[in-house]
């Protein structure tokens, strides 16, 4: 996906759900590397128990970014937290 950035807590929840081994700046690297490769956002949830009107970018098998639009740049889209199906989330 082109024009994406991803917020300081999209990159703390990826590395906290999934990729604890990351620095912050790989992490960041890696979200935007998986979100190249993922198509389009869509308005459906990739699972059930998400709730809000947000699109979501699916990244991986389980896990996805909820995104929303740019207030100050039209067309630029921000992915603001990394949601996990919690079957596929790291346990510590």
């Amino acid at each position: 996906m082109k024009h994406l950035s991803v917020t300081s807590h999209a990159i703390e929840r990826f590395r906290e759900r999934l990729r604890p081994d990351l620095t912050p700046e790989r992490a960041r690297e890696e979200l935007l590397r998986l979100a190249r490769g993922a198509g389009e956002a869509t308005w459906e949830k990739p699972w059930p128990s998400l709730r809000g009107n947000q699109r979501y970018l699916v990244i991986g098998f389980g896990v996805a970014l909820a995104i929303k639009e740019h207030r100050h740049k039209p067309g630029k889209l921000i992915a603001v937290t990394c949601v996990t199906n919690d079957a596929f989330r790291v346990r510590r």
